[in-house]
């Protein structure tokens, strides 16, 4: 199944609410601290990014804590790998947020990533970047390295998107009926399917949550009243979405049977709602052009050399 989604898709396309949400459910109750997520003190940090004024619009600030042990380094080499920071960067600029957005790369899992609306932060928990690589590679065991990346970069980029629509909920006060959760599943999809292969990334995410489902079979007590749906609902989401807003590629899921005829029928409505809905509450606040293709040009590297100097100079 995890092969025949991304095969499909690239066939096709032709190459919180309360005080925090998290993109991953947990059968154990997950808090905001930084203990959970396995932070140290600021003095342990290690600054990558711009470090704007508090107030400044449309800016984004990334903190890197210096990775410890076995786990940690892995999973931080993955979200750098992933290009985190120029996604966040992108989001950030093209909405411009009324408050500095702060991405936390740190130690340990946690209750995994998060978004934070007391202080307008997004937290990534570097061993959960290790667990997505883990999924991959063990549903995958035929597929190279390089393809493994690709993926973790993939599931990593619609989390990441996933935070950012939490904050976006949070920053332009947006209505949500219904679980703030699903909401913001609905806005990364929205948002990536902008950019080229933005369906790929999707159905990457899709299959990450399809693959790493089996931890609730069967589901516990706390799962069925935690705030986010069924890893395997979300990914059916996800994919019903991708689906509705491309014909050929809904067929396909079909006929493949990944996809049950009984929902895809729905599926161009449920994604006309979707993006209709997200056009309508995020258009006001879109303040630039949004540019979410890969920042691997040169541009992208001389801007990331210029934030690690200056990282090294402030040090």
């Amino acid at each position: 199944m995890s092969l025949l989604i991304s095969a499909l898709t690239l066939a096709v396309a032709g190459c919180g609410g309360g005080s925090s949400s998290s993109s991953g459910s947990s059968s154990t109750s997950s808090t905001d601290s930084a203990a959970d997520t396995g932070s140290e003190s600021s003095g342990e940090a290690e600054t990558t990014a711009d470090s704007p004024e508090s107030g400044d619009t449309g800016e984004i600030k990334t903190v890197w804590q210096k990775p410890r042990g076995e786990e940690n380094p892995i999973g931080y080499e993955l979200l750098k790998a992933s290009e985190t920071r120029y996604l966040a960067k992108s989001l950030a600029s093209a909405f411009e947020l009324p408050n500095t957005l702060t991405i936390k790369g740190v130690n340990g899992f946690g209750g995994g990533p998060f978004y934070n609306p007391e202080d307008n932060s997004i937290t990534l928990p570097y061993e959960f970047a290790t667990v997505v690589l883990g999924v991959v590679a063990q549903s995958d065991p035929e597929e190279s390295e390089y393809e493994w990346g690709e993926a973790v970069g993939a599931v990593d980029s619609f989390i990441l998107a996933h935070e950012f629509g939490h904050a976006l909920i949070h920053n332009f006060e947006l209505p949500v009926l219904g679980r703030e959760e699903d909401a913001a599943d609905g806005i990364a999809t929205a948002l990536l399917l902008l950019a080229s292969e933005g369906s790929v990334y999707a159905a990457d995410a899709a299959e990450f949550w399809i693959n790493f489902s089996g931890r609730q079979d069967p589901p516990q007590l706390a799962e069925y009243a935690d705030n986010h749906s069924f890893d395997r609902q979300r990914a059916d989401n996800i994919l019903c979405w991708i689906g509705g807003a491309e014909e050929e590629l809904l067929v396909a899921f079909v006929e493949n049977e990944v996809l049950p005829e009984s929902r895809a029928v729905s599926c161009p409505g449920e994604w006309e709602l979707l993006r209709r809905s997200v056009e309508q509450v995020l258009e006001p606040h879109l303040q630039h052009p949004l540019d979410l293709q890969p920042g691997i040009g040169a541009e992208a590297e001389r801007e990331e050399a210029e934030e690690e100097k200056k990282s090294a100079a402030e040090g």
